[in-house]
């Protein structure tokens, strides 16, 4: 009776998989069907970097015997190399964190192509000679401040606003830390300390790699995201998330058609939030960073 019972439970699963395996078999692909007669998707390379210049604003501070010198002669040639490796996507436009009013990039371009000195900015050490590979002349700042920053510091009602955000903020300040947050100041230590020994190309490989960018996102759903009911998840909605919502919409607005080829160069706290509204947009197609030359 037993090995009656196990037969019949074993033809089940059998029954069951074959059963799942056909139903698999005929699902619809979503792009089957969204991408039909469309433009094929624009191919994007985000770029996450750190600043070259340590303005060290964020809430992690590298000593300045840790800072990495991009101009010194060994890390020019990683750099080099570095560009290299990006330039095989071979954008047809490039998109930088700065301001919509780009101008100021570009004559620094033009000094640079006129003999001046590289800066030091991701920009100048990554766009400029990307730029001078491909023939571009222009590049475009996408940049925002979140929508409550901007109406906060230049709208009319202005004063309105800050007596509901500022008290806000201070409440957000004001929070303990939550255990973990102790953890992630030492992997910030360990990942600067690691950068010391490896080149710059390797150093943005680790960066870039989404199990990376997954977890230091992590970082902004700790403390001041987890307390006081509904303040954390206000605050982060209106600040950072509409920040990058903001700038994905300026990249999507420099787009002129389907043999655009879009390089992003942009702080890698941004990129987990940028890289998933790319992968879902059906009108962009994400390439990997480390899938270059693949």
């Amino acid at each position: 009776m037993r090995s009656l019972s196990t037969f019949f439970y074993v033809s089940f699963l059998c029954f069951f998989s074959v059963s799942v395996q056909a139903q698999i078999s005929t699902w619809i692909h979503p792009d089957s069907i969204l991408l039909a007669g469309q433009e094929k998707p624009v191919p994007v390379l985000l770029v996450g970097a750190f600043h070259f210049a340590y303005y060290n604003l964020d809430a992690y501070k590298i000593d300045s015997a840790k800072q990495v010198d991009v101009l010194s002669p060994e890390r020019q040639k990683e750099m080099q190399a570095l560009v290299d490796y990006i330039a095989q996507f071979k954008p047809t436009k490039i998109a930088v964190e700065g301001g919509r009013h780009s101008g100021y990039i570009i004559r620094r371009f033009e000094r640079w192509q006129k003999g001046a000195p590289l800066g030091r900015h991701e920009i100048d050490q990554i766009a400029f000679p990307i730029m001078l590979q491909q023939g571009l002349d222009t590049l475009y700042g996408v940049d925002a401040l979140s929508w409550v920053r901007e109406k906060r510091q230049w709208s009319s009602d202005s004063t309105a606003i800050k007596s509901w955000v500022d008290p806000m903020l201070e409440q957000i300040d004001a929070l303990e830390q939550h255990p973990i947050e102790l953890n992630y100041q030492h992997f910030f230590a360990a990942k600067t300390d690691w950068q010391q020994g490896v080149s710059m190309l390797d150093y943005f490989r680790y960066i870039n790699d989404p199990e990376v960018l997954r977890r230091m996102h992590g970082s902004y759903l700790l403390s001041g995201f987890m307390e006081r009911e509904e303040l954390g998840p206000e605050w982060l909605a209106m600040d950072w998330y509409n920040r990058n919502l903001r700038i994905f919409r300026n990249i999507q607005s420099i787009v002129e058609g389907p043999e655009d080829r879009i390089l992003v160069i942009f702080g890698a706290g941004h990129m987990s939030i940028l890289q998933e509204l790319f992968i879902a947009s059906p009108v962009f197609e994400w390439i990997p960073f480390n899938g270059l030359g693949k």
